[in-house]
Parts: C-alpha cells; sequence; structure tokens
C-alpha cells in the first residue's frame, strides 16, 4: 500500500483521544504512514528570535557530544550557551508576554548552573539538568522555537531508526522532547480538554523513552510513530496562531 500522511490517516482515522488510545500495531494494521515533523506557519515563523535558534543548536550539540562521551566537546558547548543566555539576558529580543525580573532571573539561573556544572563535573543527569533549565526558559519566552526544537527532535528520532537504528538517540531525544512540551504546556495552557490531552501526548513520549532505555526496537519506532502523529494533531489544535 502506498505512503498517505499521517494528517490525512487523521482525518479518516480517529480524533486525539482515539489516536492516544490506540495500540500502534492496529493503528497501523492497513497503513504506511509517512514521517513528517511539527511545523511552524507562517505566523509562528515570525515570531522566531535567531538567538534562541542559535542556543537550540548548541543544546543539541551538547547533547551529541554527552551521547559521544565527548568530555570536551561537553564543556566547550556549556561555555558557548552560557555566551547565548548571557546575550539574551543583554538583549531579549521578542519574547511572548515578557515580564523583564522573571526573565533575568530564569536565564541567570541557567547561568549560575552552568557555572557549578563545570565546577564540580560532568555527567548525564547535571547536563540534562541544564537541558531541562533551556528547554523551561525558552518554552516559557519563545515557544515557537520550542516548537521548530521540537520538530529538529522528532527528526533526529525518526533518522536514528534508520541503518539498524540508535536507541540511545531515541532515548536522549525523547526526553529533551518532554522537557519542551512540558515548558510549552504550562506556560501556554489552554481550556476544552488540553489538560487530559497533553498529559496523554506525554504518556505516549514517556513510553517511547521506557522502550527505548529496554532495547525494543520494533515497539519503540511503532510508538513513536503515534507519537509524532497526535504531536501533530495536539499542536494544530490547541496552538492554530502557530502551527501549519
Amino acid at each position: 500500500m502506498s505512503s498517505i500522511s499521517r494528517r490525512a490517516m487523521l482525518k479518516s482515522a480517529c480524533g486525539i483521544g482515539a489516536l492516544l488510545a490506540l495500540p500502534a500495531a492496529e493503528l497501523f494494521a492497513q497503513t504506511e504512514p509517512r514521517f513528517v515533523p511539527l511545523r511552524l506557519n507562517g505566523r509562528g515563523q515570525a515570531q522566531l528570535n535567531g538567538r534562541v535558534s542559535a542556543l537550540d543548536t548548541h543544546e543539541d550539540q551538547l547533547l551529541d557530544d554527552l551521547l559521544g562521551s565527548n568530555v570536551n566537546g561537553e564543556r566547550r558547548d556549556l561555555g558557548i550557551i552560557d555566551d547565548d543566555i548571557n546575550q539574551l539576558i543583554a538583549n531579549p529580543g521578542n519574547p511572548i508576554n515578557i515580564n523583564p525580573s522573571d526573565f533575568r532571573r530564569e536565564g541567570l539561573r541557567i547561568h549560575d548552573q552552568i557555572g557549578i556544572v563545570l565546577g564540580a563535573g560532568l555527567g548525564r543527569q547535571s547536563i540534562f539538568g541544564v537541558v531541562r533549565m533551556i528547554d523551561s526558559f525558552v518554552g516559557h519566552w519563545y515557544p515557537c522555537n520550542d516548537i521548530v526544537e521540537i520538530g529538529t527532535c522528532e527528526q533526529k528520532i525518526w533518522s536514528s531508526f534508520g541503518g539498524g537504528g540508535n536507541l540511545q538517540i531515541v532515548e536522549f531525544y525523547s526526553v529533551h522532547m518532554r522537557y519542551e512540551m512540558e515548558s510549552i504546556f504550562r506556560f501556554h495552557g489552554r481550556g476544552g480538554a488540553f489538560g487530559q490531552q497533553t498529559a496523554g501526548l506525554i504518556g505516549v513520549l514517556d513510553r517511547v523513552t521506557g522502550l527505548a532505555r529496554r532495547g525494543n526496537f520494533g515497539a519503540c519506532q511503532a510508538e513513536y510513530m503515534r507519537l509524532t502523529m497526535a504531536t501533530d494533531l495536539v499542536f494544530r489544535k490547541y496552538y492554530p496562531d502557530w502551527c501549519a
């Protein structure tokens, strides 16, 4: 059967609630879904901040160096990220609904934490602590940049399923996605079934992470396809001003 887009599948198959509840094997039993990452519309793209885009790129480099056990690279990346944060504190650009004192406080917490990590020693836990703080900051003040980064994580995970698969990449970047989604959902909440449906989305994401940690490649890939379809549907439903 020829591939079809996940959006066409969603129009004919089910809504968000059914999608989140339906086993991946059943959902894809008669289809071959084509992966399409989350993306912004024109209004969302107009909200992007170039300095934050650079910060997100450097954050991904930090995770890649952590994956490769490149301690010197991790130190370099943290220094670059610290510079990114300091530049944003000095020139925030166009944050959404900025409260200057809260913005500065959050930025300085990241700066201080980077100093602690560099002084106390690097490791997975300490680096993920910095990543979580960055994701909270970006999702709070620059949600459209965060949406772009979620799409980047989706693509990174999808690519990692090729060539025999690298489930450690899936694990790292699914955790990264969780931090990003948590921040957007916390600071940019919506009404109706938003809380229930976003919690369901996070639950699917946690299953992807758990399957990756256990090395269950086939189930992880199938669950990931359900995740990426649900991500697209949730963001287009609740953030139509930003998402295509």
